[in-house]
């Protein structure tokens, strides 16, 4: 589980990263770099439904995602963004 004020993020972060991967599709980018960013939204919802409290992990594997994928660092600061 995650923090669940910040459970809508989280689910819009995973949103967002198959918008930016069909986006990727239509430019025409490599199908492995597609499939490696798709890869990473399957393991996200895992940390959601995770007894444990993910938040961190979950925080900490989409700065990765940022890393590797430029393009999706506006998700990670949108999730990071303050809950009130």
């Amino acid at each position: 589980m995650i923090d669940q004020k910040k459970l809508p993020r989280a689910l819009k972060a995973i949103q967002g990263i198959i918008i930016q991967a069909r986006f990727m599709t239509q430019q025409n980018e490599d199908s492995q770099r597609i499939a490696a960013l798709l890869d990473s939204a399957e393991y996200l919802p895992g940390l959601l439904i995770d007894k444990d409290d993910k938040t961190s992990e979950f925080s900490e594997f989409l700065a990765g995602i940022g890393e590797q994928f430029p393009n999706c660092r506006y998700i990670i600061d949108e999730f990071s963004q303050s809950h009130e």
